[in-house]
């Protein structure tokens, strides 16, 4: 299920959703902020006052909500951000400034070891490699074929333990009868070779960020990231892991201006 922002719905801290917010997560220029019509710590005047001097001070370890569609989020680096409180009313407002999302799941420990791939989309990364899989075949006066092919993954070994893919995926939309559109897009398997926790996982996402920023001299941004949790044959199904959606930052608000490779460093 795909996240749309602003995410409406009720929040709470891990093991205490009897105590659930009302609130909102949304975009606030380059980052998100999450919006609480009441405090996590109680809605009393006297106990949010107790509590605000503690909530300034320190990051919140985690926050979890539920939105409108059901889905469950977990937002593991949250700080306290703007406040008020209004004698009038019978419940503060509250605010936090969040860093990371995770959308699908309740994660209260980011340091558990339980992750071994993620999936990561960056800007630039496509003009970089240069490939593609569109051919125009069998030219002549009557007119042409186009074939796609997926061009050949490319594995790289950074140790012992860490493994990059760069792989490939399309996207074909018959718009109408007079137009046809295939979208390539290329992404970044990040897979580790034991279970590590997605904080660590997610450090190999910026490791990656800064070289294709010095190979491209852009500023390079993360498109999308998907995270692979693989239950250890818990699901009843299917053996195959569930699928989380990440989000570092907010969603591009239109793609990036394409680069030529001409202009790169390498």
């Amino acid at each position: 299920m795909a996240t749309k922002f602003p995410v409406k719905g009720y929040w709470f801290l891990p093991n205490h959703e009897e105590n659930r917010i009302a609130g909102i997560l949304n975009v606030e220029g380059d980052r998100f902020r999450l919006e609480l019509f009441g405090s996590l710590n109680g809605n009393s005047h006297e106990t949010y006052l107790n509590s605000l001097e503690r909530e300034q001070s320190k990051n919140t370890p985690a926050i979890f909500g539920r939105g409108a569609n059901g889905e469950g989020y977990s937002l593991p680096n949250c700080i306290s951000g703007a406040s008020s409180l209004n004698l009038n009313l019978e419940f503060p407002l509250t605010s936090f400034i969040v860093g990371d999302i995770v959308a699908g799941c309740f994660l209260e420990d980011p340091n558990e070891a339980i992750f071994k791939k993620i999936r990561v989309q960056y800007s630039h990364l496509q003009e970089w490699l240069g490939f593609t899989g569109i051919t125009r075949t069998s030219v002549d006066e009557s007119g042409f074929s186009l074939e796609y092919k997926y061009p050949e993954p490319i594995a790289i070994a950074i140790d012992e333990q860490y493994k990059f893919t760069l792989n490939y995926k399309y996207d074909y939309q018959g718009i109408d009868q007079y137009r046809r559109e295939i979208a390539q897009e290329v992404f970044v398997d990040i897979e580790s070779q034991i279970s590590i926790s997605y904080l660590e996982l997610s450090k190999q996402i910026s490791l990656f960020c800064d070289f294709l920023s010095l190979a491209t001299l852009s500023e390079v941004k993360v498109a999308a990231i998907k995270l692979f949790w693989d239950m250890d044959g818990e699901q009843e199904q299917s053996n195959r892991p569930i699928t989380l959606d990440v989000f570092l930052e907010p969603p591009l608000p239109y793609p990036p201006t394409v680069k030529h490779f001409s202009k790169f460093l390498f």
